[in-house]
């Protein structure tokens, strides 16, 4: 192990101590069964792993590490989840949790275009992260942090092209919560319709990912989203969600509720 590597660890090892000092064992719980998947009897993945660090303390202590060393701690933390994940590196239970790869994530998303990186190398540490998701809270927590997209929304938009016909499910997701979060405007959403039309991956949190952006198009752009749902080409189960979704929202009413839920295929 070279020099780097070896500060590198001993970096992640000092922040892996500070995640475990912040963790509560009864929310790690709770937590972890809102991120087991439909066909699980028990959390896989990361969720498995999940310490109970809540949201907003991750997202302090990103802040707090990327004020003092962005870039190196991003590195930091992006290798040490790779070399573990592919077991180039046991660390030190062999085992990589939820907070770690979600610190990863936030800090992916805090450095500042034209200061501490270019576009370019935002996209590609998004890239890098990306394959590293593997539950909805990861991938949206991810999307929410990631505000550049509202600088630049035509680069931003062409490079989510590709993750929507991905074959991976979070791929896929990733990329519709992006839309859902800074694509759902005026001059984006006739767009959208025709990107989830052609969404097909056959997983869970993909297609909920879909009937969730309809519900945002609907809650904006009413009129627009109602002429969609009269014509699409999603799948059943997709545009029921979708109903569902609209219904459960509280900025619709009551009449919009009991007309939606006529409309269930």
């Amino acid at each position: 192990m070279n020099a780097q590597a070896a500060r590198r660890r001993a970096r992640c090892t000092v922040l892996k101590e500070e995640l475990l000092s912040l963790a509560e064992p009864d929310y790690a719980r709770f937590a972890a069964s809102l991120l087991r998947k439909p066909s699980e009897k028990e959390p896989s993945g990361t969720a498995a792993n999940l310490l109970g660090v809540r949201l907003p303390v991750l997202r302090k202590l990103a802040g707090r590490l990327t004020k003092q060393d962005w870039r190196e701690n991003l590195e930091a933390l992006s290798a040490h989840v790779q070399a573990v994940s592919e077991k180039k590196d046991d660390g030190e239970d062999g085992k990589i949790c939820f907070e770690e790869v979600m610190l990863w994530g936030f800090l992916a998303g805090n450095g500042k275009i034209g200061r501490d990186l270019t576009l370019q190398e935002q996209f590609a540490f998004i890239r890098s992260f990306i394959p590293y998701i593997d539950n909805w809270s990861l991938c949206d927590s991810f999307c929410a942090g990631l505000k550049f997209a509202r600088e630049f929304p035509e680069q931003t938009w062409e490079f989510l092209q590709p993750y929507f016909g991905d074959g991976q499910e979070y791929a896929v997701r990733f990329g519709v919560v992006m839309a859902l979060t800074y694509f759902v405007t005026e001059h984006y959403v006739d767009a959208l319709f025709q990107i989830f039309d052609a969404v097909r991956h056959e997983g869970y949190y993909a297609k909920m990912a879909v009937a969730w952006a309809v519900s945002v198009c609907y809650v904006k752009f009413p009129e627009k989203t109602t002429r969609y749902l009269d014509d699409n080409r999603l799948e059943d189960f997709t545009y029921n969600k979708a109903l569902r979704k609209i219904t459960e929202s509280r900025c619709v009413t009551k009449e919009v509720r009991e007309e939606m839920r006529k409309r269930c295929r």
